[in-house]
């Protein structure tokens, strides 16, 4: 038994050392049995076929499982509109002194799109505008729109998770303004003032 226990020891120790594919693993398994009798040989030789095969089929099915691969999330879309009372200085031209309204924030929070709709569409619906009522906190004094006296705001917009990016025929964010997008889902708009750029999500939903 000893000499089986040796044999054992030292076919494993190099079972686990090897590939389950090695070709010259089953030449050494025989040689080292050889030399320890034809009784050992039996025993060693099930011994390895049980573990090995053990081993082949653990390879197969780890190869046969579906390859996982690691992917980015996209940006969550922060523009569903919420009916909650404005900022105070965004109240201007409201006779409610709270008014609760639907609207959305950009990053920075010093710009509100108030939503007239209560949300937006792609592609437009026939009776309710995508109209939009464009409030800033500080609107640059060189911007054109409420507040300023000359020079411009504008905005792009992409389709979050794409490559789909719009800038042309888009209004100026300054005021109210009518924003028709070409999809609907998750569009952050880029806003760009002589005082830098902000960003500001919209939501457009399928009618």
């Amino acid at each position: 038994m000893a000499d089986l226990d040796r044999a054992l020891a030292e076919v494993f120790s190099e079972l686990a050392e090897s590939a389950p594919h090695d070709p010259a693993l089953a030449r050494r398994v025989r040689r080292r049995a050889r030399r320890r009798g034809t009784a050992v040989l039996g025993a060693v030789a099930a011994c390895v076929l049980v573990a090995a095969g053990s081993v082949v089929v653990q390879h197969e099915r780890a190869n046969s499982r579906p390859a996982t691969v690691a992917t980015t999330p996209g940006p969550s879309c922060d523009g569903t509109a919420k009916a909650e009372v404005l900022p105070d200085w965004a109240r201007g031209g409201f006779s409610d002194p709270e008014p609760v309204v639907p609207f959305v924030r950009s990053r920075s929070g010093n710009v509100v799109a108030i939503l007239f709709g209560g949300r937006l569409w792609a592609p437009p619906r026939k009776d309710v505008s995508n109209k939009v009522l464009w409030v800033w906190r500080d609107l640059p004094a060189t911007a054109t729109g409420t507040g300023g006296t000359g020079g411009t705001v504008t905005m792009t917009a992409q389709l979050a998770g794409t490559s789909t990016v719009v800038t042309k025929g888009l209004p100026q964010p300054a005021g109210p303004s009518t924003v028709d997008l070409p999809a609907p889902g998750c569009w952050r708009i880029t806003l760009h003032s002589p005082a830098g750029t902000d960003t500001i999500d919209l939501d457009y939903a399928r009618p």
